[in-house]
């Protein structure tokens, strides 16, 4: 579920008064956003807005466990795979790609398609990089889906395709007659 760093482990709240700010003290999830503080787990009451400070006057006559909820990061991709033109049996520059998501493990899936509509995953592909075959002519599409791999999250972002072209190699032949 990725490391918790604990907020404010109590406060004390005044009834029918806003809650007291815990801005500098708001509680960290690795691969999540801080939603807030509910009165439940899921859903509920919220007392705490995401910045720490009060969402709601306290309204409870006794003492009450509020719950940090959390919203993923979705990874955002900042450089994106570049289409490229080779000979065939050429070496072709690996494609790559950049992701973010604050505080996020990611993980990396690489597709191809022939058709740029069918996909398929290349297997064992699971980095940020990909160096695309040059031995056979054709066009080839390729894709990555990067994924915050949060135990509880799996949000994805999938990058722009980048084609290959991959031209035939011919080798030049005299013809005496």
């Amino acid at each position: 579920q990725g490391a918790t760093t604990a907020g404010a482990a109590s406060v004390t709240a005044t009834y029918n008064a806003a809650m007291p700010s815990i801005a500098s003290n708001l509680p960290q999830k690795t691969g999540y956003t801080f939603n807030g503080y509910f009165d439940a787990a899921s859903g509920g009451t919220q007392y705490y807005k995401a910045d720490g400070t009060s969402a709601k006057n306290w309204d409870k006559t006794a003492a009450t466990t509020l719950y940090a909820q959390w919203k993923c990061v979705t990874p955002s991709i900042t450089a994106q795979p570049q289409s490229a033109t080779y000979k065939q049996g050429t070496e072709a520059t690996p494609l790559s790609v950049t992701a973010t998501a604050e505080g996020a493990n990611m993980s990396y899936k690489w597709q191809k398609s022939t058709n740029n509509s069918n996909w398929n995953d290349i297997s064992g592909e699971t980095t940020n990089t990909y160096k695309p075959s040059t031995s056979d002519a054709g066009t080839t599409y390729y894709r990555v889906i990067v994924t915050n791999a949060a135990a509880d999250c799996q949000t994805q972002a999938t990058s722009n395709v980048a084609t290959i072209v991959v031209n035939a190699c011919y080798d030049a032949v005299n013809v005496v007659k």
